[in-house]
């Protein structure tokens, strides 16, 4: 090789490191605008390489959820195959061992184990949650603070606690845990639950919690991620035509009319699904996270 064709090719080698300040192995916070992983060339992976979205607990997560797949516990409603994918938005790599808990309400929109729902308070009227809209500590748009060695940088101050939507968890009023359960993710990141779809209650768009632990805990101050996963917005009214969610006595919310879903990017955390046959469907949601960062009580 040519003293001139050396130099050349070490140009080019300068120039492709030197123009992508976001290659592989630096932290990329929540960018909507991201669809292709080799644009940050982690295209080996192809998952989304940047923080998923953050948004809040609510009002109805219970600790004492069991370990299991299945999470349905005898409820009916139009079965669903939901499988998550966790990859670290640092390399986009498979996020193993990690603790993923999902919750959702009954096709005739009920929690199990928390008591009679009525319209939770919030800031969007009423909504369940508080909007984290603007704190961008831990990830972008709807994050709120985060502690520990996460690297995306600090946001506003979220809220103090006692503020609107900082509630305390439930206390239990029944052994009832149907359509809540945890997984424990494989090497390759995943966890699937067979759940259902879920119904509607008074002020949300339909949609199901997830939250995320390094480890075997609920403690909020170790929470690594909590989003929410919502469907597109004529499944309601489908759904409705059907047994058990005709008895649905709520209700329906549009998802454009959910302060939750509009200031947490609920669109970047929408599921599409897939028909199995004509009463069952699936899906894939694959989630950038920050495997070092967490929260302090801010859910």
């Amino acid at each position: 090789m040519s003293r001139i064709t050396c130099i050349f090719a070490f140009c080019v080698y300068l120039v492709i490191v030197t123009a992508d300040p976001d290659r592989p192995g630096k932290y990329l916070k929540h960018d909507r605008t991201v669809i292709n992983c080799a644009r940050y060339k982690r295209e080996a992976n192809q998952h989304q390489c940047v923080l998923s979205p953050f948004n809040t607990e609510g009002p109805y997560f219970l600790p004492d959820d069991l370990q299991r797949s299945d999470i349905t516990d005898g409820q009916t409603g139009i079965k669903y195959s939901l499988t998550i994918a966790l990859v670290n938005s640092n390399d986009c790599s498979p996020l193993e061992n990690m603790f993923v808990h999902i919750w959702h309400a009954s096709a005739i929109g009920e929690y199990s184990g928390v008591g009679k729902m009525g319209p939770p308070p919030g800031p969007n009227g009423p909504g369940e949650e508080h909007d984290f809209h603007g704190h961008e500590g831990f990830g972008g748009p709807g994050g709120p603070k985060q502690t520990g060695k996460g690297r995306g940088g600090r946001g506003p101050k979220p809220p103090q606690e006692g503020r609107e939507g900082n509630m305390p968890r439930p206390t239990p009023v029944s052994d009832e845990r149907f359509l809540r359960g945890y997984q424990v993710t494989d090497q390759n990141g995943f966890v699937n639950f067979n759940t259902i779809l879920p119904g509607w209650y008074a002020g949300r768009a339909t949609h199901i919690h997830i939250e995320v632990y390094p480890r075997n805990t609920t403690e909020q101050s170790a929470i690594s991620y909590v989003g929410q996963i919502f469907f597109r917005e004529d499944l309601p009214e489908s759904l409705k035509l059907l047994e058990p969610y005709s008895k649905n006595p709520n209700r329906i919310t549009l998802n454009e009319d959910d302060g939750i879903y509009t200031n947490g990017h609920g669109n970047e955390t929408t599921a599409k699904l897939e028909a199995v046959d004509s009463l069952s469907y699936k899906s894939t949601m694959i989630f950038g996270i920050d495997p070092d960062a967490h929260t302090k009580s801010q859910v």
